[in-house]
């Protein structure tokens, strides 16, 4: 399955009228980022433009020196906010430091809200994200020290009907997926289906589910035994595992949409990141998400109101 090119096609025509409509309602339900009205120095302007530039930006994958050839002086956007200058590269740059990691992460909860009431079906991956940086590592096999690049690795919480990423971490490339899976389930009532690889395969994890009310569907390992050990949720997916395999791979087959959400984001927006200190990493990386869940929401939108499928056969 993928994303009905009809949809794409269409937003991608008009997506920064789209785009801007969307985030300027989304800023009207918000609160300005803390620290943003100061006591002392000019008075600040409508936080809601800043919000809205600093996001469309990511959006439109342009970095500062193209926002300050082409956004700012796009009539467009001077006409939606009616004004004659938009805000400079500069206090762009300064309100995007105010955005902490919190912040883009209430601002995430919220905007994906109205997609996660009720029972939500989830897919669980994590994916590498490359750093500039490399570290010195020991090579057994030749005895001599070697310089590997370093990376983050992004564990996500992806809903299997609308493909929104609605919970994220943010871990030291080397870090397990298994210990992730109750952070990343946690803001969740009710769980639906929760389609994992073998990663997050333990016990304790599927019992959690369970617990939730959820449907585990996370393969097992090669070695994997059915002894409970006081979890007896592993016990009975174990058996289903073994006794009704194809049952239960016609299921799990429906996790490479999460693939697809990964490579659409390192296809936009790249698979690297190019801050040198780890504030700012995280920040790029963290908008990059926000600015995938805009582009997702605003293809659902478009595909509900002109009675289109959002998912097509590739």
């Amino acid at each position: 399955m993928r994303l009905n090119p009809k949809v794409r096609s269409r937003v991608n025509r008009q997506l920064l009228v789209l785009a801007l409509t969307l985030l300027w309602n989304f800023a009207c339900k918000l609160k300005p980022p803390a620290g943003y009205y100061k006591q002392k120095g000019r008075k600040a302007g409508d936080w809601r433009v800043k919000f809205c530039l600093c996001v469309l930006r990511v959006v439109l994958i342009k970095n500062y020196d193209q926002y300050e050839a082409e956004m700012v002086t796009d009539l467009r956007l001077l006409q939606f906010f009616g004004v004659l200058n938009l805000p400079s590269r500069s206090n762009i740059h300064r309100f995007t430091q105010l955005m902490t990691a919190a912040y883009i992460r209430r601002c995430m909860q919220e905007l994906v809200r109205p997609y996660a009431s009720g029972v939500v079906d989830l897919l669980l991956d994590a994916t590498g994200i490359s750093l500039m940086s490399r570290s010195i590592w020991y090579n057994l096999r030749t005895g001599t020290k070697i310089m590997k690049r370093d990376c983050y690795k992004l564990h996500a919480a992806i809903s299997l009907r609308w493909g929104l990423i609605h919970n994220w971490r943010i871990s030291n490339g080397k870090r397990h997926e298994c210990p992730f899976l109750i952070s990343l389930l946690n803001p969740f009532r009710r769980l639906g289906l929760v389609l994992a690889d073998a990663g997050y395969s333990s016990r304790k994890n599927l019992q959690y589910i369970v617990d939730k009310c959820g449907a585990p569907f996370i393969k097992f390992s090669k070695n994997a035994t059915a002894k409970s050990k006081n979890y007896p949720a592993w016990k009975l997916q174990h058996y289903f595992y073994t006794t009704m395999r194809y049952v239960w791979d016609r299921i799990y087959a429906k996790r490479n949409r999460i693939e697809n959400v990964f490579s659409v984001i390192k296809g936009v927006w790249g698979d690297s990141l190019h801050s040198h200190k780890k504030r700012r990493r995280m920040r790029e990386l963290m908008l990059r998400l926000l600015a995938y869940n805009v582009r997702q929401i605003m293809y659902i939108q478009y595909s509900r109101e002109n009675n289109l499928p959002l998912w097509v056969r590739a």
